[in-house]
């Protein structure tokens, strides 16, 4: 499954390449250096062609050879690996926990942030904000209905006095802003 992606990945490797192909080759390809020129200005010097091509020949041969240990490694010998790992076993291990820049990184960055958004998200957000508004909302209301239950009587003179009384205000205004 992961050959497909590798695909893709190759095919966008070798169009980079393309983008930024040395003047070596084509006098005028390097499309990518031109469009980045005004932000990172142009090179200090360059090499001559003579140099670019023992640096690209020296990087062809370095993924060749890779490529070849790894095929004598990998398909050849396979019990090579274990013995170079039992035979070198600190750099093995070191190699093997990746330097331990994960436990590095988890133990400084993810940790902290883990504590931190604990007690700020379910310490003071979801305790002071969510919680204020789910159990403040309906105490609110509880304590206004309690204050607005001594006016519902049930009586309908009480009822009569209070729209004679609105009445009267509505009127008593209306007349007071002319």
């Amino acid at each position: 499954m992961i050959t497909v992606p590798l695909i893709f990945l190759a095919v966008g490797a070798v169009a980079a390449g393309w983008v930024g192909i040395p003047p070596i080759f084509l006098e005028h390809a390097d499309k990518i250096g031109e469009f980045l020129a005004p932000v990172l200005g142009h090179p200090a010097s360059e090499g001559s062609h003579a140099e670019e091509l023992a640096v690209m020949g020296i990087s062809i041969a370095v993924g060749l050879l890779g490529i070849l240990i790894a095929y004598i490694m990998y398909i050849r010998k396979t019990d090579l690996p274990g013995k170079l790992g039992a035979m070198f076993q600190p750099v093995y291990r070191l190699l093997y926990n990746k330097y331990w820049v994960d436990e590095l990184y988890s133990k400084t960055i993810v940790q902290p942030t883990l504590k931190a958004s604990e007690r700020i998200i379910l310490g003071f957000f979801d305790a002071k904000i969510i919680e204020g508004i789910v159990n403040g909302v309906p105490a609110l209301i509880g304590a206004f209905s309690r204050r607005f239950r001594t006016i519902q009587t049930g009586l309908l003179s009480s009822y009569g006095l209070a729209m004679v009384l609105g009445a009267m205000f509505i009127i008593g205004f209306w007349i007071f802003l002319k």
